[in-house]
């Protein structure tokens, strides 16, 4: 599992990749050490939270286990905020997020 975010486009139907993704593994080798290069602004592990914003549908709020929660712009694939504040593994629900 890696930790990035497909959107997928369900209007399009012969879609073979998906329409953004957010974050992700770039490039893994395969030595004696296990190296993993992500993507810029990436989660390192897994993703265990999805939230949308009603009246901002473009935002997403994303909580993973390295303890960070990423407020990302869809349209843009851009993360514009990360809040590390967290002792341990960020998990969200739809009434936590504020923006």
């Amino acid at each position: 599992m890696e930790p990035a975010i497909e959107i997928w486009d369900l209007d399009i139907t012969d879609a073979v990749r998906p329409a953004a993704a957010l974050g992700g593994v770039i490039e893994k080798k395969k030595a004696k050490k296990k190296s993993v290069k992500y993507k810029a602004d990436s989660h390192t592990d897994l993703v265990l939270g999805l939230a949308w914003n009603k009246e901002y549908k473009n935002i997403l709020a994303i909580a993973s286990a390295d303890k960070l929660v990423k407020i990302r712009n869809v349209a843009t694939e851009k993360c514009d905020i990360t809040m590390d504040h967290h002792t341990d593994k960020a998990r969200l629900n739809l009434h936590q997020v504020v923006f």
